[in-house]
Order: C-alpha cells, then structure tokens, then sequence
C-alpha cells in the first residue's frame, strides 16, 4: 500500500490567505497545515518510505519543509513535480507511473487530496486498510463516500447499490450512479433518498486498474506518461501539452459498476472549499459568530472573522464574512463567498493575488515592507548556506543593504563581500545573485525602483532549486 498526496490546486476562494505561492494545503487550520494533517493521516498506516506527494515545482521546497516537520525521515526524492497544473488526472497518472517504475505493479495506491480536514482518524485508517485489501483482490478501483451533512452543489455524489461484500466493520457496496457536482434540484432529491453519498476524492486504486482506465478513457494522457522514465527533468519536455483533466471527469465517470466500488464513513469531513468553513471548523459564541484573532465585536450576529496581528472591531454587523492579512482585506456576504474567485479573477495578476506580503522561499524568505508608485521596500532574510537565484531584471534597479549577517554578492562577473552596513547597487540587466556565506542569518534590506517590480520581471540564469 502506498499513500499519494495530490497537493495542488491555487485555492482561490480562500483569497486572501491562499496565494499563488502559498496555496491553500499549505495554511494552518490550528497547529498544523492542511497538508500536514493529510500526511499524519496516511502516516498512521503507511510507512514513510512508501508515501509521496504530487505538486507544482513552485511548491516543492514549501512542501518538503512542512512535512520534515511532522517526519524528519520524509526526503526531497519523495515529491514529484508537476511543470505546470493539469488537474488530477494527469497527476494521478504520474503518481501511478513513477509507482509501477519504483515498486512494480502489483501496489495499491491510496490517493487523497492535501486540503481536507478529517475527524475521527482511527475509523478512518481502519476502513482505508480494509478497502486496500478488497482492492487488491478485486482489482476494482475504490472510492470512498461521506455521508451529507448538507446542501452543497460543489462536490461528486454516488448512489449506493448491492452489498458485494459484508464484514462486522465494513461494507463494500458496489455504485450505481455517478453525479460530479449536480445542480441544486438533484441534490436535494440526493439528501431525500438517503442512499447518496459525497465523494470525497479519496480513492483506493489498484495500479493495474488505474493504468488500465486511463489508457481507455484518456488515451493522449496515457500515450506520454506511461512512456516516461520515471526522470523529473523528462516531464516538462510534454507535460505542458497534456490535456487538463480531472480524474473524477475523465476516468471515474466512465468506469462501470463492476470496475469500481465504494466504502463510506460518517464522520467530519471539509474541503474548506471557501470561508464559509470556518463555521464549521470553529465554535460559534452564542450570537452565531466566529472570532479568530485580535477581534472585538458589537452587537454582530452570524459573522466570521479571522484576523492576524492587527484589531479588527466590528458592530452591527449580519451573515458577512471578513478575512485579514498584511497586505489585503476580504470582507463578503456569507452567501457569496462560493463567489471569491470571481474577485480574483477580476484583479488580475497582481501581487497581492499571487504573492503574500511575507513570502517563503526554499532559500529564506521576504516581507514587503512598504511600497508605492515605483518603488517597494523588502527586508530579505536569507538561511545559512542558501544563496537566491542568479537573476537579472530588465525594468527595475535595485539597491541592497546589509543589515547582518555575512553576505556574498555577484554582480556581473565580480563577486563582492560587503560588510553589514555596505550598500550594493544593481543595473537593469545586471546578473546579480546574493548568497549567505555564514552560519547565521543574513538580512537585507532591498529598495527597488522602476516601472516593473513584480515577480514577473525576473529573468532566472541560474538556480540551485530549479525553479
């Protein structure tokens, strides 16, 4: 048995928090990120050495540095990079490949998503392992369903048929009808009958029964990943001319009743698909409101806040929503917070839609100190060891600032050591790279100027993390 984690996806309607280059799998819902809890999910009953995520090659660093922290034993060789998002199909086709090169073909894969919160864990492992073992002998693919606990038109819904087998602790019926994402009539015909369930996007997959439904029902996805070598570098020569599909649409709608089955569990369940999560992730006060953070309210009834640093007061407020960060302010009616993609869409590709003000990167991070027309202040702090990419910028100057630590600079074909309080300055067009030649931190404050200072204006040479 082998653990997959799809960790993917921009989350946007959990803009603010989700950013391009901190995706909703990665946030934390308490102590721990999403992508964490579905770690320690399948860390219950997979070892290690058999559980590997599928991500963005964005996202690789970010990943890696929040599962060492649940599990120093986890390694970088354990992810795999998509080049660019093709829905899970295509990621779940990689997985299957790179698993059949690896540990041959005879494994069952357990396939779940990185953003989901789940309650009651022990059933949950208990009924996973059960249905591995079904899968195995079957050769079925499995699909695990969660009962309703309400209206919601945004996820797949299956009807339960014959029991094909019966044990004290689990049933394994077989379905009979496959709905992804019904209109608001079905799904209340769904709820009445009470034999649909939701899926959860969690399945249990043979790989001779994967391989063998994606080489039928999408066969130009087959063709190039059941060809590829198994080498990362290899995927970006194709992998952006792959068809963008999900593996609900192209494969799991397609299958018929004797190919699949389905297990079910009643227990807590969330997506955390938008903000309206929270009220079902934290206890209301007794005026139906979330608080979270640094909030004072007056006289509200049905609100969700969720702030950071700062004090947010409200007073007489009714069903909105309010989500803080540094940079940007969402504040919605409750019933549209389905919609908050639609604001992102409308920005556009803006910073404070692709990027948070206080960035991570495999190398340190950044916080966006101030910044106005032509011009934006950073304070970049840099881990021992670790060094940027060699990058030059065509529309922007740059000066940097050595606060501390013990820098290395490149700058063009000279290579300086300036000493805390030294100034470096950057051309347009300079290849420039600063590196942490120390064993502590190494601060510098950036002004950059221009007409261009966004992220899309850097022209990578070269990079230790291949980005």
């Amino acid at each position: 048995m082998i653990g997959v984690i799809l960790a993917g996806g921009a989350g946007t309607r959990l803009w603010p928090r989700s950013r391009a280059n901190y995706p909703k799998f990665l946030l934390r819902f308490g102590r721990q990120s999403l992508l964490q809890l579905a770690y320690g999910r399948l860390r219950r009953f997979i070892p290690t050495a058999k559980i590997i995520v599928v991500t963005n090659v964005e996202h690789k660093y970010l990943v890696k540095e929040q599962i060492v922290e649940v599990d120093k034993n986890f390694g970088l060789s354990q992810i795999i990079c998509e080049p660019v998002a093709r829905n899970t199909a295509n990621a779940v086709a990689v997985a299957a490949r790179y698993l059949e090169l690896k540990f041959g073909p005879d494994e069952v894969m357990i396939v779940t998503p990185a953003d989901h919160l789940i309650k009651d864990i022990s059933r949950f492992s208990r009924v996973l392992q059960q249905a591995s073992g079904f899968a195995r002998m079957s050769q079925r693919i499995g699909l695990l369903g969660l009962k309703p606990s309400r209206l919601a038109t945004g996820y797949g819904y299956w009807r339960l048929g014959k029991t094909i087998q019966q044990s004290q602790k689990l049933a394994i019926k077989e379905i009979s009808q496959f709905r992804e994402k019904p209109p608001l009539a079905e799904v209340k015909k769904f709820l009445r009958a009470k034999n649909y369930y939701w899926n959860s996007g969690i399945f249990i997959l043979p790989l001779p029964a994967i391989i063998r439904a994606i080489k039928k029902h999408q066969p130009e996805i087959a063709r190039k990943i059941f060809s590829w070598n198994g080498n990362p570098q290899d995927l970006k020569v194709f992998y952006r001319a792959l068809p963008e599909v999900s593996l609900d649409k192209g494969v799991i709608e397609k299958l018929s009743v004797k190919e699949m089955f389905g297990v079910c569990l009643d227990i807590f369940w969330d997506d955390v698909g938008d903000w309206s999560a929270l009220e079902r992730i934290y206890r209301a006060d007794k005026n139906g409101n979330v608080l979270i953070g640094k909030v004072k309210d007056i006289d509200s009834r049905g609100i969700s806040v969720l702030g950071e640093s700062r004090l947010i007061a409200t007073l007489g407020l009714k069903d909105i929503a309010i989500v803080d960060t540094p940079d940007a302010l969402l504040v919605a009616s409750k019933e549209k917070l389905q919609q908050v993609r639609r604001v992102v869409a409308g920005l556009g590709p803006v910073d404070e839609v692709l990027y948070q003000s206080n960035t991570e990167r495999p190398w340190g991070n950044y916080l966006i100190l101030e910044e106005g027309p032509g011009y934006r202040i950073k304070m970049i702090n840099v881990l021992p060891g670790k060094r940027l990419s060699l990058q030059r910028h065509r529309y922007r100057r740059e000066e940097w600032l050595i606060v501390a630590g013990s820098a290395r600079v490149t700058l063009g074909k000279k290579v300086l050591t300036p000493e805390p309080g030294d100034l470096v300055s950057i051309e347009p067009l300079t290849p420039h790279r600063l590196e942490n030649c120390g064993r502590t931190g190494l601060k510098v404050l950036e002004l950059s100027r221009g007409k261009i200072l966004s992220e899309s204006d850097i022209i990578r040479l070269s990079d230790d993390f291949q980005r």
